[in-house]
């Protein structure tokens, strides 16, 4: 099985965001991990999402990981269903951030398999 990277931020994230638009393999299983090296702020909150493109050109919510407010990592595993919802291959990540000077130092990335 191969497995690429197919997006990643590397950033202190202060305020929400998106990923360049990246290709989702498929089928096959995408891996979205969210590693937070650093937190500052008052009640901070990072949450990433993983968003794929329907045909008509809307992008839909397929991956979701758990709202972090301390340091840590987390990953979901997705496979996109695309032909059965018709979602093209065009996939980004999509994060919020929340708080009072809310600083995340964080590795944010798509893994293809």
């Amino acid at each position: 099985m191969q497995q690429q990277i197919a997006a990643g931020v590397w950033a202190g994230l202060t305020a929400g965001g998106t990923s360049a638009t990246f290709g989702v393999q498929s089928p096959g299983t995408v891996f979205v991990s969210s590693i937070v090296t650093s937190v500052a702020g008052t009640s901070p909150s990072l949450q990433v999402f993983l968003d794929v493109m329907d045909v008509s050109g809307a992008w839909i919510q397929v991956a979701a990981l758990t709202a972090q407010t301390g340091t840590g990592t987390q990953t979901a595993t997705v496979t996109p269903p695309t032909v059965a919802s018709n979602l093209t291959d065009n996939g980004r990540l999509r994060w919020t951030v929340s708080g009072t000077g809310a600083n995340f130092g964080a590795a944010l990335a798509v893994i293809s398999a």
